[in-house]
């Protein structure tokens, strides 16, 4: 597995994936990206919440990265600059969901808003942008639920419910989406960086817990 990298960001070769950890029970995963500013990292915060951060903001400085796993170096630059148009065009706004065959994003790097109910999660993003970017990540058809990933919807809900200005409507709309298939930030990272594209879930899901386990290592939680 291609080992994770700490701090140095302005060495990712164009576009990367970077996962930290929120909390000692929440993970989080977006790009790392080259812009001519600098290295800058695109994620899907929360709820309306699409963040273009400098990856050294105290929140992110810990963050671990690494390229993906893209050996033709136009693509990499292609992608990297499809990720810089999502940033500047996606103002309308991201819904946070569970369920996202309704999300995309157009050529000009637009959000396409989804039925209600319907969004996206960190994980789900990195997904979506690189599908409207021609880059087919993961085999969904042959993903699955685990343990766990119930009570992670649960959990998500109940800190929607405490975020001001999320409808009712959606709330509930997302309670009742109970079989939505989970994209853990692991299992994008665990694709990222191998190979060929699309990863099934056994491929992932393997590559995942040797992730989780570098993470915990690199980035323990006080």
């Amino acid at each position: 597995m291609m080992a994770l990298t700490a701090g140095s960001f302005e060495n990712v070769s164009n576009i990367g994936i970077a996962i930290g950890r929120s909390s000692a029970t929440q993970n989080h995963v977006g790009f790392l990206y080259l812009a001519e500013a600098g290295p800058r990292m695109l994620h899907l915060a929360w709820h309306y919440r699409l963040r273009d951060d400098s990856p050294y903001d105290d929140d992110w400085k810990d963050y671990l990265w690494a390229d993906f796993n893209l050996e033709d170096e136009e693509n990499r630059s292609a992608l990297a600059a499809f990720v810089a148009t999502v940033s500047l065009n996606s103002t309308n706004g991201i819904p946070y969901g569970f369920s996202f065959d309704g999300s995309a994003f157009g050529p000009d790097g637009g959000f396409i808003p989804p039925p209600l109910g319907q969004g996206l999660t960190c994980a789900t993003f990195v997904v979506t942008v690189l599908a409207a970017a021609g880059f087919r990540l993961l085999d969904l058809t042959s993903w699955q639920n685990r343990e766990g990933d119930e009570q992670w919807r649960a959990k998500i809900i109940a800190w929607l419910e405490s975020t001001p200005d999320v409808p009712r409507s959606h709330i509930d709309l997302l309670r009742e989406d109970t079989h939505a298939l989970r994209i853990r930030p692991e299992d994008i990272t665990a694709a990222a960086i191998s190979t060929p594209w699309p990863l099934s879930f056994a491929q992932v899901d393997a590559i995942a817990k040797d992730v989780l386990a570098e993470l915990y290592e690199k980035a323990p939680m006080e």
